[in-house]
């Protein structure tokens, strides 16, 4: 089924797009073999209360919080030893295109 949303597509199961998060309008109306088009099954909704209910207990504060770890430096230390890895293997690559064309040119005597 199409999304009017997003056009995208989607499993007839799904209450919500996939893709966009739009909800999903209920399908088409299904036809029964005499041709009557059958109405989808009407929910009641439950009554709204009618006022909120009142704070009688004070809420507590939430309990300290456990910093996460930190991710971030473990990060940059992984990036810097990709760098460091790359540079050295490039270094390696222009000493040995270095030596590879003083030999094939003959400049070492």
């Amino acid at each position: 089924m199409l999304c009017p949303n997003c056009k995208n597509e989607n499993r007839e199961d799904y209450k919500f797009c996939a893709h966009c998060g739009a909800p999903r309008q209920p399908s088409p109306a299904v036809t029964v073999m005499s041709g009557e088009p059958t109405a989808p099954p009407k929910r009641a909704l439950p009554a709204a209360p009618e006022s909120p209910p009142a704070a009688t207990a004070e809420v507590a504060p939430p309990a300290a919080v456990e910093p996460m770890p930190k991710k971030k430096r473990s990060c940059l230390v992984t990036c810097l030893v990709i760098g460091v890895v790359g540079l050295c293997l490039a270094a390696a690559a222009l000493v040995g295109v270095a030596l590879l064309s003083v030999a094939a040119f003959g400049l070492l005597q």
